[in-house]
């Protein structure tokens, strides 16, 4: 009976939420001029240009045109980056072209934000969370949280597109995750605090209508480095291996089923920061028995974690392949 109030009272006010999102400023009113323009930008570039570094060390550095500061060390590439210099030097060797643009682009558009190819940035924010965890560029990741930072910690998924692309309150779990464990890496403490405030403030919604669950409370956990959490952890990392089979199901119904990129994104969070036995039991369990689809029968990837990534990065749909590759081989290193 004494649980009831405090239940009561915690539905309604969330209730106040979901109808009226008090919290979360409608387009109108935001306080700064986006300059809204239509939802697909007339250009897109290719971020990543092939830089050779001088002989003998006959290898491509990959550095970002625009958003990038100096280049990286060699001894700090990523193992994916570290194969796109093998490719590169090979097809030299062999004096084949290098389709570069065709198998590693990553698309700007004139904001320097990540968007598809045609320019569609309804997932720019996730992609920018995305790319920004996988490479270190605190920089680059600071200039682009400066354009889809619309209030503290209130974003949008890309700030100079009309609709619900510069809606606040369009903003999903899927765009807010992403953003939250590249603050998290790069231990941005005031942004974190601000995300976390207005995430409490609506009592555990998003900015639109999903609720956060027990894998986004430990995405919290580990972006905060909450040491005194960890048997939090230990129960959160639970339903994150439930998630895992959970997928598994759901892959094995449907081929074309792939998107993993959030559930990817929580589980090299978990290996990086405070892991649990739990959460190594939830990488296992996608690594080892994620099933086969539509990129391992059409495209002719070898392992199904790839296939999915590189079937929903895809080119032809006007994806980033390049983002595929580099979260593959993040969550396969080691």
């Amino acid at each position: 009976m004494k649980m009831r109030w405090p239940i009561g009272i915690y539905l309604s006010l969330l209730g106040v939420q979901y109808v009226y999102n008090p919290f979360v400023p409608a387009p109108e009113s935001i306080s700064r001029d986006l300059g809204r323009s239509p939802a697909s930008l007339s250009t897109s570039s290719f971020v990543f240009q092939p830089i050779f570094a001088p002989e003998p060390d006959r290898a491509g550095l990959w550095l970002s045109a625009d958003v990038a500061p100096a280049p990286h060390d060699l001894q700090r590439l990523t193992r994916h980056e570290m194969q796109v210099l093998v490719d590169l030097s090979r097809m030299e060797e062999e004096g084949l072209s290098s389709p570069v643009e065709d198998l590693f682009p990553l698309h700007l558009d004139d904001n320097g934000l990540i968007v598809q190819s045609d320019g569609d940035g309804g997932d720019t924010a996730q992609r920018t969370g995305m790319f920004y965890y996988l490479h270190d560029d605190r920089d680059g990741f600071l200039r682009s949280l400066e354009k889809l930072e619309v209030q503290p910690g209130i974003y949008v998924r890309h700030p100079h597109q009309a609709g619900f692309r510069s809606d606040p309150r369009r903003f999903s779990r899927d765009q807010h995750r992403p953003l939250l464990v590249a603050l998290g890496k790069y231990k941005m403490r005031d942004r974190l605090k601000d995300m976390a405030q207005q995430h409490a403030l609506r009592l555990g919604k998003y900015q639109n209508d999903d609720f956060i669950g027990p894998v986004g409370i430990g995405e919290y956990i580990r972006a905060f480095d909450c040491r005194s959490c960890y048997p939090v952890l230990l129960a959160t990392d639970a339903f994150l291996a439930w998630g895992s089979l959970g997928l598994i199901a759901q892959a094995s119904l449907n081929p074309d089923e792939a998107d993993d990129n959030n559930h990817i994104m929580s589980l090299l969070q978990a290996r990086e920061t405070m892991p649990t036995p739990l959460g190594d039991l939830a990488i296992y369990l996608y690594r080892e028995y994620r099933p086969e689809n539509l990129g391992n029968s059409i495209l002719g990837k070898s392992h199904p974690v790839e296939g999915a990534l590189a079937w929903y990065h895809r080119a032809d749909s006007g994806g980033n392949p390049y983002l595929g590759n580099a979260i593959y081989q993040a969550i396969e290193d080691r």
